[in-house]
């Protein structure tokens, strides 16, 4: 063989060689995976004392054990998972890793006699303060006080991880609580929010020295007792936001794990996703959970909603408004609200205060904070702060703006933000002119201010823009609204169309009104996808200050869904005060759970 030949077959030897590297690595970066996600387990042959959250018997578990077994699951290790990442063996087929949380007792005397019976490796999840307490001291577990003996020791820590079949994971170090997070209360979980203490809010700095410094007590605890560096960190109660997942990655964990079972897992992930078990899930939703089942939320119903309508400076009749908006949204059965976080008082289009604490304008009542963890925690929707772009009081320049934002973000645990800049115009006819590029600018910037803060990360965050359909759709005024659609489409992740053909300026009549929505949705919803656009119908006459007849707003749900067969939509305004609409009426309509037409 020449010296040519030579050279030309070692380079290809090479090239073989790292393309092949190149696949394995893509092979296992791609590798998907489920994780399930245990608490406390239970034989109920021996009488217990403590019932935990999500217990559930042995006899569910080795039913559960055995389904995946039978069902060709594999349980996987965290270092199997590790591994695959960095270029080593791929996972096989059908991974599955196997979590347990808080650091129960039950996991010693029941669970780890069944990982070896099984011969499963799994991840156990300790909160490192409740191990180290004393034996004669009691461990503080929410609002309770339990004897240390019904949590692990740190030999029995050492014992199963020695096995080979069990890895330690930290829970934080005395994270696993809630933590005052407003004036009124709100007990929100320590990782994600700023406290309120003595009258005061954390401040930023301060929130996020308190968890890099127990993060890396947890992380250094666990190290010296076991030998071994923890590679994961597992969320209390699932949640989490990426600012707490940046600390944690500094601390030398590797990965961090909530309860978000949507995720589809890979081993490149640093955020994995896991289902919640407990005594109620049953195989089926196991299956569609390790299937990867499409879980995509395919209807929306909404509602904006003003804070200024709940204000009151009575702070008793205040409390009775914020209870009367509660109750109002408890009976509709919608999937989400976006809720006003500022206030124009006198009505010029200028946000002249705020509703949540912030470093920049006046907090007219600390209510938005409040009302977004009810609303998310009690009522399980989805709440998105509506807000202006620029127009605020004051500097009002980019560093205000922002400043503005960050705290939004940071001290209220938002889905998304519904940017709005005309907020005077929900009444008038307006010209439709181009998007200024300025606002599509500073809001892409604002994306980036907030997206360390929302509870689940920007995973779980959404932007979306209001825009308002034309009254007097010409070929001018079509033309730019398509543009605006596209231009909007690219910069958020949903558009927001005003369908309001009862504005100042307009001449429609009942039925020109419902012809013209007929023909702004056919118009509009082949110009954006459907899971990215959604149409806000209106509630008031804007020429009369008269509320629509709910028979009028009635056949627009209808013709929308039967007619044109979308079915992302909602109303404003609510009066929830004066049940306008009346629920009883609307509601067959308007239910999440009533799509007429769906196909």
């Amino acid at each position: 063989m020449g010296l040519f030949m030579f050279k030309h077959c070692m380079r290809l030897v090479t090239y073989l060689s790292t393309s092949l590297l190149f696949a394995v690595q893509a092979l296992a970066a791609n590798n998907h995976f489920g994780i399930l996600c245990y608490h406390n387990i239970i034989d109920e042959s021996v009488q217990s004392e403590k019932y935990y959250p999500q217990t559930i018997s042995a006899q569910k578990l080795i039913s559960q054990f055995n389904w995946l077994r039978t069902n060709g699951y594999i349980p996987v290790s965290m270092q199997q998972i590790l591994d695959a990442r960095n270029g080593g063996k791929a996972l096989p087929e059908k991974s599955v890793l196997l979590t347990f949380d808080d650091g129960y007792q039950s996991f010693y005397t029941v669970i780890y006699p069944l990982l070896k019976a099984y011969n499963y490796p799994a991840v156990y999840a300790i909160v490192t303060d409740w191990i180290e307490t004393p034996a004669n001291k009691k461990v503080t577990y929410g609002d309770e006080k339990l004897d240390r003996k019904e949590f692990v020791t740190w030999q029995q820590l050492r014992e199963m991880k020695d096995s080979g079949l069990v890895e330690i994971a930290s829970h934080t170090h005395d994270l696993h609580h809630g933590v005052k997070a407003n004036p009124a209360g709100s007990n929100v979980p320590a990782v994600i929010t700023p406290a309120y203490i003595n009258g005061k809010y954390e401040t930023e700095s301060q929130y996020e020295a308190r968890l890099r410094k127990d993060f890396q007590r947890s992380f250094s605890l666990l190290k010296q007792h076991l030998g071994a560096a923890p590679a994961a960190m597992i969320w209390p109660y699932g949640r989490f936001n990426e600012k707490a997942a940046a600390i944690a990655e500094e601390a030398g964990f590797k990965v961090h794990m909530s309860l978000v079972d949507t995720i589809n897992n890979t081993p490149d992930q640093f955020h994995l996703g896991r289902l919640l078990l407990d005594n109620e899930t049953s195989i089926n939703t196991i299956e569609n959970y390790l299937k990867n089942k499409n879980k995509d939320v395919l209807v929306q119903r909404s509602l904006r909603i003003k804070l200024d309508d709940v204000y009151d400076p009575n702070p008793a009749q205040q409390s009775k408004n914020l209870d009367a908006l509660i109750e109002r949204i408890y009976r509709q059965d919608i999937e989400r609200v976006y809720i006003q976080a500022f206030s124009d008082t006198d009505n010029d289009g200028v946000a002249d205060a705020l509703y949540f604490y912030n470093q920049q304008l006046p907090v007219r009542a600390d209510l938005f904070s409040r009302v977004v963890w009810i609303i998310k925690t009690r009522l399980g929707k989805a709440v998105y702060a509506w807000m202006p772009i620029s127009a605020f009081k004051g500097k009002n320049n980019t560093q205000q703006i922002k400043s503005i934002y960050r705290d939004l973000a940071l001290y209220s645990k938002i889905n998304g933000i519904l940017f709005d800049d005309n907020l005077s115009s929900d009444n008038k006819f307006t010209d439709l002119k181009p998007l200024d590029a300025a606002s599509l600018r500073l809001t892409d910037e604002l994306k980036d201010i907030v997206y360390p803060y929302p509870l689940g990360g920007r995973e779980d965050f959404a932007t979306m823009r209001m825009i308002s359909a034309p009254v007097n759709m010409s070929d001018e005024s079509e033309k730019q609204f398509n543009q605006n659609l596209a231009e909007l489409n690219r910069h958020y992740d949903a558009v927001i169309v005003s369908a309001a053909p009862y504005v100042k300026g307009s001449e429609l009549t009942q039925s020109g009104a419902r012809n013209w929505l007929g023909n702004i949705i056919k118009k509009t919803v082949p110009q954006v996808a459907k899971d990215r656009l959604a149409f806000e119908l209106q509630t008031v006459d804007w020429r009369t200050q008269q509320a629509i007849t709910d028979d009028e707003l009635i056949d627009w749900m209808r013709d929308i869904q039967t007619k044109y067969h979308f079915y992302n939509f909602g109303y404003y305004p609510d009066n929830f005060q004066e049940n306008q609409p009346k629920l009883n009426e609307i509601r067959p309509h308007f239910s999440i759970n009533t799509n007429l037409g769906l196909k």
